[in-house]
């Protein structure tokens, strides 16, 4: 148990743990209402936030350390030596696993209808309203908010594609077998067989746009 924090388990190995200042947060975000629908709303999203930057983590193959929510938020610690890109990445990830939510949240109104219990409408309003909020005050290009890292990610990939088509193409050759000067030498069959090859190989490398040699 670091200062402050309980662990209450762990997530594919990656532990997660609360701060006891939590309850006080969830108060100061229903401005001191009794609302546990928005609270476990608020809870699941800024959980969901977190895991978002760990999964785009792991998928850079660096190591999720933990992840911690506390009052007005989460972190996710992490190790590993990142790539600028990377960075941006991860710092991404967040908002993009509330975008899902966000997504999953307004298509199941739509289609099924807004839930007819308070609880249920104040989750309802934490998955969408507050999500996105949340969503876009993470994006907010000022530390400590991510997107402070997160920005930066479309120059990245642009200077990246750039680079790529700088690269000069490569040509594949395919190597066409030929025929002897004495054709007389080969069998008819081994003839026969020799020239389907060479004929074959030709139309494939018409049909790809490659010359044979």
């Amino acid at each position: 148990m670091r200062s402050g924090f309980l662990e209450i388990g762990r997530l594919h190995g990656i532990p997660v743990r609360l701060h006891w200042s939590l309850p006080l947060g969830m108060l100061l975000f229903s401005r001191g209402r009794f609302e546990p629908g928005l609270w476990l709303g608020i809870f699941f999203i800024v959980l969901l936030h977190e895991l978002g930057h760990a999964l785009v983590v792991r998928y850079h193959r660096l190591q999720a350390l933990a992840i911690e929510i506390h009052t007005l938020g989460g972190l996710c610690h992490w190790q590993g030596q990142a790539s600028p890109l990377a960075r941006a990445a991860i710092a991404w990830g967040g908002v993009w696993a509330q975008l899902v939510l966000l997504g999953a949240t307004l298509l199941f109104v739509t289609f099924v209808g807004s839930p007819r219990s308070a609880f249920g409408q104040d989750l309802a309003y934490a998955f969408i309203a507050s999500n996105a909020f949340i969503a876009a005050l993470n994006l907010i290009p000022v530390a400590p908010f991510d997107g402070a890292e997160a920005w930066p990610l479309f120059k990245l990939l642009y200077h990246r594609w750039r680079d790529r088509r700088a690269q000069p193409k490569r040509r594949n050759f395919m190597l066409v077998p030929r025929l002897p000067e004495r054709e007389e030498e080969l069998p008819p069959e081994d003839l026969k067989r020799l020239r389907d090859q060479i004929e074959r190989i030709r139309r494939q490398a018409t049909k790809k746009g490659r010359p044979g040699s």
